[in-house]
């Protein structure tokens, strides 16, 4: 999703709000910038949800859980920043939008180890 959206949207925003390619740019590194802080709070939700929640293979009922939770938020934001015309509102979920992709992310890293052992280092 991550990959997609950097690529695409620079030129969503230029078409979608006739922003100069300067001006879109900006905008689209917002989605980037929410990297900083949303992708390790994912990983720290999902080992708190591993602490709180059981299950039949200790804790990966919580963390799918997160990873779910996370999925469908990224889902309802895309679909409401899709019917975006105003500009300022774009943004802001564009925003959200980025901060269930990235927490999604971080989330991911406490499942590999239980999906695939040999993935860890």
């Amino acid at each position: 999703v991550e990959l997609t959206v950097f690529n695409i949207a620079t030129t969503y925003f230029h078409d979608q709000f006739d922003l100069s390619t300067t001006k879109a740019s900006l905008v689209a590194t917002l989605f980037g910038f929410m990297n900083i802080v949303c992708r390790s709070f994912g990983g720290i939700v999902s080992d708190f949800a591993y602490r709180k929640f059981g299950g039949e293979r200790p804790g990966m009922t919580g963390r799918l859980l997160v990873q779910a939770t996370g999925l469908f938020f990224q889902g309802m934001m895309i679909v409401i920043f899709s019917e975006m015309d105003h500009l300022p509102s774009a943004i802001g979920v564009l925003i959200l939008f980025s901060f269930f992709v990235q927490v999604t992310e971080g989330a991911t890293y406490g499942i590999v180890p239980y999906v695939c052992p040999e993935a860890t280092g």
